[in-house]
């Protein structure tokens, strides 16, 4: 996404850097070919108002300021370090990306393993009159139509599983414009929605523009799936206290009921171990080859087990004989006991130890990602480490976050080391190039104001704008300059260079900033849901210019 804005801008530079040297001049000279004309009386009228504002407004302006230089920068400085403030006391915060709605929603429904499809058919049924009933608390339709998808689970960040225990209904949204936001919709849905008894996991989702990953993720490791596990659901839990946190859940589902044997003291006095405990189990259920043999060219095996009735009835674990290495026969109750539980259709490992991510969604106009995940660094996640012996580090944007940050730093120092050489090679000065780079921090002070303004967080697209802010306040930063140098070289008294050069200026860096700020407020304004991410960045431009 980022790779795109800059391209473009090289191309228009390029392209008008084209026309300034090349098309322009064979304007001018056919214009200054045909004489001078008499203004128009707009024209004039417009031509006295704006020198009578120079002289007698901002030329006066500029007298006060050089009489209290030392005022003038401690305001700047001050307003500053209060643009700052603004952000470190949470008036101004910051989201990585900012959520675009998509228009389509997947409610996904997981039941406990052995529910009968028609109990899944019926809880997709009613989520669809509970739609409808939602709808109607809009003022236009929400849905253009809504498809049930049985015997699978669907939908961004879902882990995909099929059977007669899961479902998902596939809702297209209407997309609207002046319509509802997603978030919106899918809270008042879920209030209309009734969880029946022995679902498991239910989920609302939207696909969502900007990066995959979700605004939270939690990764945690050990060596012991069980603990952590355990470790997982309790921090599901301190997620779901946090409000605008929705679809909360871990990329390690629980499976089917499982019955879990382990060796009794009996068993041990006998002589058995629990590998070779678990290899005769294994043998009576699964089979055991005992022989191959090639009939026609074909390889067969012969394998012996217990036969498929036996198999599938839970009574046979209590009369299955097991062999001792003394050579005696026990009934395998007196050697093993059984304990009941759910097991983990999948195991995941991370530099081998075991791993198990906890993600969520998040509505941005409810909560701030970066103050939960804070709120957990500092609470939760120090206990949960110490209590169940695990390892967690962020995942998701917040990793997304931390690599973005890493190469835009090296973006800024790469930037103003290329902004320095220009300056210096322009002004055959070394010292020069901070004069102009001095507008810079007047930019920033001005774009973390414009987002206060407009009630809007900082996103990764404001910083971005802020590369492109430091370039345009620079260019009237070296108007003016230029014109200093010029006045002090013809022998003006420094104050007066200053005086004059601001004045004569004026116009110049006034329709250079006003021309930019022209062309992006009409981004300020714009509600299409798809065009939100870009409003932090134009907002950065925009009061930068305006205050720089």
């Amino acid at each position: 996404i980022l790779r795109d804005i800059p391209v473009i801008v090289i191309c228009v530079i390029v392209a008008s850097l084209i026309e300034c040297f090349l098309v322009l001049p064979g304007h001018l000279n056919q214009s200054l070919a045909r004489g001078s004309r008499e203004e128009g009386k707009i024209r004039q009228a417009l031509d006295r108002g704006f020198n009578r504002f120079r002289d007698e407004v901002y030329q006066p302006i500029v007298h006060l300021v050089m009489r209290a230089p030392g005022l003038v920068l401690l305001t700047g400085l001050m307003l500053f370090v209060l643009s700052v403030g603004l952000i470190t006391g949470g008036r101004v915060k910051f989201t990585f990306f900012p959520s675009i709605d998509g228009t389509t929603l997947w409610a996904a429904a997981q039941f406990t393993p052995g529910t009968q499809q028609a109990d899944v058919d019926a809880f997709l049924a009613s989520l669809e009159t509970s739609l409808a009933a939602t709808e109607a608390q809009f003022a236009a339709p929400v849905s253009r139509y809504a498809v049930r998808q049985h015997r699978q689970l669907s939908g961004p960040g879902i882990q995909r599983i099929q059977g007669d225990h899961v479902g998902t209904l596939k809702v297209t949204l209407m997309g609207n414009v002046d319509g509802p936001t997603n978030d919106a919709v899918i809270e008042a849905w879920r209030a209309n929605i009734q969880l029946p008894a022995g679902i498991e996991k239910f989920s609302i989702r939207q696909a969502t523009g900007g990066p995959p990953s979700k605004p939270i993720e939690v990764k945690l490791t050990g060596q012991s799936i069980a603990r952590l596990k355990d470790a997982s659901l309790l921090l599901q839990e301190q997620l779901k206290r946090y409000p605008g946190v929705s679809n909360v859940d871990d990329d390690l589902p629980f499976g089917a009921e499982q019955l879990v044997v382990t060796l009794t003291p009996e068993g041990r006095t006998l002589g058995l171990t629990s590998q070779s405990l678990a290899r005769q189990i294994r043998s009576a259920f699964e089979g055991r080859v005992l022989q191959t043999f090639f009939d026609n060219g074909i390889e067969v095996e012969v394998s012996l087990a217990l036969s498929t009735q036996e198999r599938d009835r839970l009574s046979t674990l209590d009369q299955l004989p097991i062999i001792t290495p003394q050579g005696g026969v026990v009934p395998l109750p007196v050697v093993a006991d059984f304990t009941a539980r759910r097991g983990l259709d999948e195991l995941r490992r991370s530099d081998g130890d075991m791993s198990i991510v906890v993600s969520a969604d998040l509505n941005n106009t409810v909560a701030n990602a970066a103050d939960i995940l804070n709120s957990l660094r500092e609470t939760t996640l120090p206990d949960l480490e110490r209590s169940f012996d695990v390892t967690a580090v962020f995942q998701g944007r917040a990793k997304d976050q931390d690599e973005t940050f890493a190469d835009m730093r090296t973006g800024v120092v790469v930037a103003f080391v290329l902004i320095y050489i220009i300056l210096a090679w322009v002004f055959a000065s070394y010292t020069w190039p901070f004069a102009v780079l001095a507008a810079i921090p007047l930019g920033l002070t001005g774009a973390i104001a414009g987002h206060w303004v407009m009630g809007l967080d900082l996103t990764v697209l404001s910083l971005f704008g802020f590369f492109g802010l430091s370039g345009i306040v620079i260019n009237d930063s070296i108007v003016l300059v230029s014109t200093y140098r010029r006045y002090i070289e013809e022998g003006q008294h420094h104050l007066d260079a200053i005086v004059n050069a601001s004045r004569m200026r004026l116009r110049a860096v006034l329709v250079t900033s006003l021309t930019t700020i022209g062309g992006l407020t009409p981004i300020l304004f714009e509600t299409s849901p798809q065009a939100q991410f870009l409003i932090p960045m134009a907002t950065t431009i925009v009061f930068g210019l305006a205050y720089g």
